[in-house]
């Protein structure tokens, strides 16, 4: 079931050649047009990064459904995320972001695809932690999740790892009553 809903997520988002999706995007974000390499997104405008400056004119929902993606082997499992997060939710009302380190792998088709599902792209660096190096390296990637305290232009963020899927609604996630902590302070 996982395969086929897979291959219908690649269908819907395949429409279209690359290019011309790029160019869709290009226009409706108003971006001017850029040279496209697999190496990097990071001359991409319309991506957003670490050094946005949020301003009354881009202010962003106040909600966010975050995951990370680093490389081509999670591209797929990201697009059935997207996909049946708005297919459940369909009035969410939050910014699905998509994080993923400076160095990331995934190339610009891939880059096109998660953008047309749904995906805002976030370019974050890497978090380097004393005795990192004994970690395997994909476990060393996970640190960059951290930077996601502190993107204060959201007033809740809920994380789904990007090899789920989502089968209902989530929006108790981003409730008020979720995830509240509260204290009362008694003088004894």
């Amino acid at each position: 079931m996982v395969l086929s809903l897979c291959q219908h997520v690649l269908n819907i988002v395949s429409i279209k050649p690359v290019g011309q999706l790029l160019e869709i995007h290009r226009q409706s974000h108003n971006a001017p047009a850029a040279t496209l390499t697999d190496e990097s997104v990071a001359h991409r405008p319309e991506i957003l990064s670490a050094d946005t400056t949020i301003t009354p004119e881009n202010t962003p929902s106040r909600y966010a459904i975050v995951s990370n993606v680093q490389n081509e082997k999670y591209v797929h499992v990201a697009l059935v995320l997207a996909y049946t997060i708005q297919k459940y939710n369909p009035s969410l009302g939050a910014e699905l972001v998509l994080l993923l380190p400076t160095d990331h792998e995934i190339g610009e088709t891939s880059l096109a695809r998660l953008e047309q599902v749904g995906w805002h792209l976030r370019i974050e660096d890497d978090i380097h932690v004393e005795g990192m190096e004994n970690l395997q390296w994909n476990y060393r990637r996970n640190f960059a999740k951290l930077r996601i305290w502190g993107w204060e232009e959201y007033r809740k963020i809920g994380f789904i790892d990007a090899d789920c899927m989502v089968r209902g609604d989530i929006s108790l996630l981003l409730s008020e009553e979720f995830g509240t902590i509260s204290f009362k302070v008694t003088d004894h």
